[in-house]
């Protein structure tokens, strides 16, 4: 070990199979104690200043993949396990909020390399759409975790979102479909980890029990389907969501999900429903806002006569 100054030799995980090695040999049959591990390799892998950024974005998504198994079987414990004690509850939300909080820091780090050109950051331009989504998606996570704890929306998260969303739109890649975790056949996008983030945002949450929260969550997650098939300027999500016929399309869709039977409690996506239905003036401020970021952003300060008023 030097004592002066800091070598990428020092890290454990500075070789990639070594990496590999001791991912691996993390205990699966303790979720607790394997994300506790891998929230802390997160942590270090990020902050270390002797990793290479090609490398460190190989981490990231190595440590973070590995976490997607044990991140499931927490949440479903938390969600459908009857009468947690306070102990019990408190440990498996904070374990999986910090799951999501570690992992959208390091994906931001990531991220942030590419904005502000560091030495380097040309070897993460094909990585990018995959680094944005994944960066996205982790800070939806911990929005909602944030939502079935306190009910409140962060501010500071919210504007973490919008930043990282508005520079994808400003490159011209926010569209582009990667898989949510590798190997895995479902996709996503930037454009579309944005998007279900507002819908969440927008479903009044504060109002909503943790079940509650995670139906209305699967509810949006069917919301891509309207999502803009071309771009439209470099606004292309936020000038979908401030279209009238937009908003009235998904209004629409969800007026039409009441005639449809849920094997479950009906009751339950009755008021899911309605959440979804309200706070369009909360919509309203969140689009206006981003629109006003992607124009910083994309140098394109010019005025435009259409901003969002509608309301459902």
């Amino acid at each position: 070990m030097k004592l002066f100054g800091a070598d990428k030799s020092d890290h454990p995980m500075a070789d990639a199979k070594e990496a590999r090695k001791i991912v691996d040999a993390i205990p699966g049959g303790d979720s607790f104690k394997a994300l506790e591990d891998l929230n802390h390799w997160l942590e270090s892998v990020r902050a270390w200043p002797g990793f290479t950024h090609e490398h460190r974005a190989e981490l990231v998504e190595m440590v973070n993949e590995a976490a997607q198994a044990h991140l499931r079987r927490l949440q479903r414990d938390h969600l459908s396990t009857p009468r947690l004690s306070k102990y019990q509850e408190n440990r498996l939300w904070t374990t999986i909020r910090e799951s999501y909080r570690q992992s959208a820091l390091a994906y931001a780090t990531c991220v942030d390399v590419f904005v502000t050109s560091q030495k380097g950051w040309e070897l993460l331009k094909p990585r990018m759409p995959v680094l944005t989504a994944r960066a996205l998606h982790a800070l939806s996570g911990q929005m909602k975790w944030q939502y079935i704890r306190y009910g409140l929306q962060d501010a500071a998260l919210w504007g973490s979102i919008c930043k990282i969303y508005a520079f994808a739109e400003s490159r011209r890649y926010a569209g582009a479909k990667v898989a949510v975790v590798t190997g895995m056949p479902e996709e996503t996008s930037a454009e579309l980890e944005f998007l279900k983030a507002v819908m969440l945002a927008v479903s009044s949450p504060d109002s909503l029990l943790p079940q509650e929260i995670e139906l209305v969550e699967r509810l949006v997650a069917l919301a891509p389907r309207y999502a803009p098939a071309d771009p439209l300027s470099p606004d292309t999500v936020m000038g979908a969501l401030v279209d009238e016929g937009q908003l009235n399309t998904v209004l629409g869709y969800a007026r039409m999900l009441r005639r449809e039977d849920l094997r479950k409690s009906p009751d339950l996506r009755e008021r899911a429903l309605d959440a979804l239905e309200r706070n369009a003036d909360t919509l309203t401020r969140m689009v206006n806002d981003v629109l006003d970021t992607s124009r910083v952003v994309t140098g394109s300060c010019a005025s435009r006569s259409t901003r969002a008023r509608w309301t459902w």
